[in-house]
């Protein structure tokens, strides 16, 4: 079977043009392919079922209608990592073949940043094939069993100072992964050589470790695979070991919250304090929540998990909404720093993970609750104030309120849709929105706004860092959004606002602006979600047309005084 390239993509261009999407999937690829009938049917294949079979594979894996269950985590899986090891012979686990799934040999944790790369992707495989259990990744031994000790690749000995470096690179690698990947180092001596094992502890059930690239290795026997979307649907669908065990309930510990210093006297260490309280009685006599959610898509199905939550937190939450709203520019960004650390929890807590990261809930919240009030009293200045302290992601250094840590929350599932409707549900409420005069309508659009604004700056840093991904949606279309877009296109300070968080300049954002809107459009409709085009989205066509035309007539411009003599 053979054809030109170039008409192939021109056919998938023309099959994703029908359906205005901005994105080129696989799904189209198949339907151009699936055209030269002829040649497929001489290789055996029906076109018919070869897009069938690509459609379904590239459907999304509905997983809002499965229950959810909260997780084991910090010193409570630590713990249990502990327990398992100390429980085994690792002398035995050093015979043990890597067929058996458990273990993995290199002969030197000596290695540069591809190989660290390759080794935490052989880590998250170990962890990922096994369940509740402990895994191995072993230094100094040959696939054989052939001990070599501490040495380099090309097997010359290095020092105890080199050893602990490349250890933790290795540790701090795995802590990028999601959820982080705890590590024990164990040594074992033999024929007087020392060997290094790194001990890590199987997943959880209802659960899987995804690397610092986005991928879910896992090993079968000796060999690693990739999970496909339905490998990734049954583990979720696993039964939780996390029921009734001590652990699951046990908090331990208290986090503490960074209070940033500003002036004496300053509101915002008050309100800082406040939240620094309310977290640490929380952490220490946590509410009784249920840690498993049946259709867990459902907003409502979460209730007895969040509303135990916001109950404790309620009073910390307007004492730093109402310092938030009335600071002045340079107190804003000092209490947001906060609020960012808290974010953080830069103290990791043990026990169920709806408990643990409850603290992002209660900053989303207040976060969202000050921009929208930046939006509706056109104070727009204000928002890359609250957003712009960093916060190290995933996917990179980000402003922590772009982060997909800030839209997906741990303790609603990770489902943004739930996330989306419990806080516009607490933006909706403040009185002084009502105060305003403004309605429940005119609020709804205006947090749409802001999460779409939000949405575009996540777009533009993934785009500095060569790698874009915008599945699951960060904002929900409807009619609010098209009128929001005709004030985008009068008011050029709200683009400039946001202009300010993505990192941009303004006329770039904005120039962008179509391409972007169209990228998160089309990952609204790729969960099967409909929306119909409302007429304010032509404005986004006229704000990109008019910000690349002033961008072309400046480098024109800036080309023309070049060649100009002196």
């Amino acid at each position: 079977m053979g054809f030109v390239l170039e008409d192939l993509m021109d056919a998938a261009e023309t099959h994703a043009g029908a359906e205005a999407s901005h994105v080129m999937s696989e799904v189209f690829i198949a339907r151009a392919i699936a055209q030269h009938t002829t040649a497929l049917q001489q290789l055996g294949i029906s076109p018919d079922a070869l897009v069938a079979q690509v459609t379904q594979r590239a459907a999304p894996v509905a997983l809002a209608g499965l229950p959810a269950r909260a997780r084991i985590l910090g010193a409570a899986r630590a713990r249990l990592l502990d327990e398992s090891v100390t429980s085994v012979s690792l002398t035995e686990v050093l015979a043990k073949e890597e067929r058996s799934g458990i273990v993995e040999r290199k002969r030197s944790l000596i290695l540069d940043d591809q190989g660290l790369a390759r080794l935490e992707q052989s880590a998250v495989a170990l962890v990922n094939g096994t369940s509740d259990a402990a895994v191995y990744l072993i230094f100094g031994q040959e696939d054989d069993g052939t001990p070599v000790g501490e040495v380099t690749p090309g097997g010359k000995a290095t020092t105890d100072e080199t050893v602990r470096k490349y250890q933790r690179r290795l540790d701090q690698r795995l802590q990028a992964c999601h959820p982080p990947v705890p590590v024990k180092w164990e040594c074992v001596t033999q024929d007087g050589r020392r060997i290094w094992l790194a001990c890590l502890f199987g997943r959880a059930p209802g659960t899987a470790v995804r690397t610092s690239t986005g991928a879910y290795p896992y090993r079968s026997g000796e060999d690693t695979h990739f999970a496909t979307p339905e490998q990734l649907a049954s583990w979720l669908r696993e039964p939780s070991a996390a029921t009734d065990s001590p652990d699951a309930q046990a908090v331990a510990g208290t986090e503490a919250v960074e209070v940033v210093q500003g002036p004496p006297g300053a509101s915002h260490r008050q309100a800082l304090l406040h939240l620094e309280e309310s977290v640490q009685s929380f952490f220490a006599s946590p509410p009784a929540i249920p840690n498993r959610v049946d259709e867990s898509g459902r907003p409502e199905s979460w209730r007895p998990v969040y509303e135990p939550i916001l109950q404790h937190f309620q009073e910390a939450i307007d004492h730093v909404v109402a310092v938030g709203i009335a600071a002045d520019e340079d107190t804003l960004a000092r209490l947001f720093r906060g609020i960012r650390t808290v974010f953080e929890l830069q103290e990791p807590q043990g026990g169920l993970s709806w408990v643990t990261e409850a603290p992002r809930l209660v900053c989303r919240i207040a976060a969202d609750r000050v921009l929208v009030d930046a939006y509706v009293t056109e104070r727009w200045y204000r928002i890359p104030v609250v957003g712009r302290p960093a916060f190290d992601s995933y996917v990179g250094r980000v402003p922590w309120v772009v982060a997909p840590e800030y839209r997906h929350l741990e303790t609603l599932g990770r489902h943004s849709a739930v996330a989306d409707t419990v806080v516009l549900d607490e933006v909706v409420k403040d009185l002084r929105l009502v105060e305003h005069g403004l309605s429940d309508k005119v609020v709804r659009s205006a947090h749409r706004a802001v999460a779409l604004g939000l949405g575009l700056c996540y777009l533009a840093h993934q785009e500095h860092h060569h790698a874009v991904n915008v599945s699951p949606p960060w904002v929900h279309f409807d009619a609010g959004v098209g009128l929001q877009m005709i004030l985008w296109e009068e008011e050029p300070a709200v683009l400039r606002a946001f202009a300010g968080l993505a990192f941009e300049d303004s006329q770039l954002f904005a120039s962008q602006l179509p391409s972007r809107f169209g990228q998160l459009l089309s990952a609204f409709q790729a969960v099967g979600l409909h929306v119909s085009p409302h007429p304010g989205w032509a404005a986004v066509d006229r704000i990109g047309q008019e910000a690349q035309e002033a961008l072309d007539n400046a480098a024109e411009e800036a080309r023309r005084r070049a060649d100009m003599p002196f």
